[in-house]
Parts: structure tokens; C-alpha cells; sequence
């Protein structure tokens, strides 16, 4: 994990052996449809020749100040940015094959995301726990920012703990309920 000038902003690597485990998962596939096993020669080679040099180079994943951009795809790609505020989890997956071959997925799942694989996922991240722990602290970081701000707008004293704020709201909540009843009869 490469960091840039401002602690926040950081970028990964892309693994290497990320090439070698999405080949033998393309040759697992092929075999198994047994229609592709004359294909497999064909595949192997254009897979090394031309796929495996640029995944390296068209994936990238970014934690930036403002939320967590992914840049993905080699014959079809894609930019998808989740901002901080939207992130529910940041998962790491590592199945058998990606264990033989010491490869992580990393997924960054957000609240409305629209893919079932998650909002941003990627193969091959370099250090994939730090990141994810990256992310998660500047996640709580901006969560903290905006619960100290809505404190301070509604007058709740930043020094008051926590449960005392609740207690104070659900005391507020009781009276209104019981303003409201005597109304009704």
C-alpha cells in the first residue's frame, strides 16, 4: 500500500499474482463446459498476451478524503466512486483458489449500491486488511464529525456523554407522547 501526501489519500497495488490465479479460474472454467476444451490453447495465449500485461494497469482502488474510487476493467471498464458516508462494510475474501495462490478480493459494500458483488470489488489488492482498516477509520472519523456537528446544532453540549443524550431524547419523546394523549381524551 502506497500512501500520498495527505495520510488520508491512499492508493493500492494490484498484486501480481493476481494474473495467475484469474488464469487458472479461466482454465478451471474452460474445462468444466468441456466445449471450451479445444479453445484452451487459444485462450492461454491471448490471456497472457494480451488480458494479463494490462489488469495491472487499467485496476486501481483510491481512498481518497471523500470516499473510495475504483477504476476496473480491462475490455470493459469502469469508474465507480462510494463516498465515505455511504460505506456499510469493507469485506476480505480469499477462497481456496486464492489461498494457492495468495490473492485477496477486497469489497467495498455501500447503502443503495446497486451490484450484487458489492459497490466497489477488486482481485489482487496488495495488503488488503490495511486498507480496509484505512477505510473504516475515516469512515468513523467522518461519522464522529457529523454526530459532534448535529450535537451542536441541537444543543446538546459536546461534553454530554453519549447515553445522557439518548436519555434526554427518549424523556423529550415520553412527554410529547403523553402531551398527545391527553389531547385525544
Amino acid at each position: 500500500m502506497t500512501t500520498q501526501q495527505n495520510p488520508n489519500v491512499i492508493s493500492v497495488e494490484i498484486d501480481p499474482k493476481a494474473n495467475r490465479y484469474l488464469f487458472w479460474t479461466v482454465m478451471w472454467i474452460t474445462a468444466v463446459t468441456v466445449v471450451g476444451i479445444p479453445f484452451m490453447p487459444f485462450i492461454a495465449i491471448f490471456y497472457w498476451a494480451w488480458y494479463a500485461p494490462r489488469y495491472r494497469q487499467y485496476h486501481s482502488l483510491d481512498l481518497t478524503e471523500t470516499g473510495v474510487e475504483s477504476k476496473r476493467g480491462v475490455v470493459f471498464r469502469s469508474q465507480t466512486n462510494v463516498p465515505l458516508d455511504r460505506i456499510t462494510d469493507v469485506s476480505v475474501h480469499q477462497g481456496p483458489l486464492m489461498r494457492t495462490f495468495d490473492v485477496y478480493k477486497l469489497t467495498v459494500e455501500s447503502a443503495g449500491q446497486t451490484q450484487e458483488q458489492g459497490a466497489v470489488s477488486v482481485i489482487g489488492v496488495v495488503d488488503p486488511y490495511d486498507f480496509r482498516d484505512a477505510v473504516l477509520a475515516n469512515t468513523e472519523l467522518l461519522k464522529q464529525g457529523a454526530m459532534s456537528e448535529t450535537a451542536a446544532s441541537t444543543g446538546v453540549g459536546s461534553t454530554q456523554s453519549g447515553a445522557d443524550a439518548q436519555t434526554e431524547l427518549l424523556t423529550e419523546i415520553r412527554d410529547i407522547l403523553a402531551r398527545m394523549e391527553t389531547r385525544e381524551s
